[in-house]
């Protein structure tokens, strides 16, 4: 936790476990009294401006060879992740492969995001994420979650009043790069791969069987572009949806798309398509 960086994490064998909630995790940390409740916000922000408190972000770290075996805590999206990250920057999973977990992989903004992290960490944000050469045998909910909401805040902006000196909802989770991935869904299994609040993800040579939808992209997922994906034996294999910030600038490339409930379902946004293939 907290400002560790320049680091690499790798070769590593993680048990069966029913208890684990994480393979490999990194998470933002804190100096000083910053608290997280939703209401203290607007105190946590006089705070720091004046230098009282402020948060610590991992940044520039190597996750690598990491090979999981069956975590089957399976509480909520974050209990039984193979790896996951919060509030970080400059991460790179490579070369992981889970036999079974709730996620394969989570990134996530964390309760703040970076509205409390000092420079230079603080105009970077949440940017610099590779995922890559990713297998996950079974998942129980989704197989890779991408979220960049700062969600506290962002709360807190809505019911108490805060104002916030970052967006808490873009660009979110900025220009992750997703490829070489493979995933399989367990029985109700939801989502193969998550998108929302990111922008300029580009997902790559992914296959994606076994989910109620192959890939859902929700609120404030902007400019991501899906290619040469195959998305087969799902219900549905691209989802679009978005109550507030709707999906916007999506296009899918030379994409194989089959056996699937439904191909696209795109009510909240328009996709652009060139040279997918459908197979029925």
């Amino acid at each position: 936790m907290s400002e560790s960086s320049e680091g690499i994490i790798r070769d590593i064998r993680i048990s069966d476990t029913n208890q684990a909630a994480l393979g490999v995790g990194l998470d933002w940390g804190t100096v000083g009294p910053l608290g997280m409740a939703d209401e203290r916000q607007p105190e946590m922000r006089r705070l720091f401006d004046e230098g009282k408190v402020y948060g610590t972000p991992a940044h520039d770290i190597l996750i690598q060879k990491i090979r999981v075996g069956r975590m089957t805590l399976n509480e909520n999206d974050d209990g039984s992740a193979a790896v996951r990250t919060s509030g970080c920057y400059n991460i790179t999973i490579d070369d992981v492969e889970v036999q079974e977990a709730a996620v394969g992989v989570a990134v996530h903004a964390g309760d703040a995001g970076f509205e409390y992290a000092l420079e230079p960490h603080r105009h970077i944000g949440h940017a610099g994420y590779v995922i890559k050469n990713i297998v996950v045998h079974k998942a129980y909910r989704r197989g890779i979650i991408i979220d960049g909401i700062a969600d506290n805040v962002y709360r807190a902006i809505l019911h108490y009043g805060h104002h916030s000196a970052l967006s808490t909802v873009t660009p979110g989770i900025d220009k992750p790069l997703v490829q070489h991935v493979k995933v399989q869904g367990g029985p109700s299994a939801a989502t193969g791969v998550l998108i929302q609040f990111s922008v300029g993800a580009k997902i790559e040579d992914i296959d994606v069987s076994g989910f109620q939808r192959g890939i859902h992209l929700k609120d404030w997922a902007k400019s991501v572009s899906i290619s040469h994906c195959k998305l087969h034996d799902n219900g549905t294999a691209v989802v679009l949806t978005g109550s507030e910030g709707k999906p916007e600038n999506i296009v899918l490339t030379q994409n194989h798309i089959y056996r699937n409930e439904k191909n696209i379902q795109a009510a909240s946004a328009q996709v652009k398509e060139i040279e997918d293939v459908y197979q029925e």
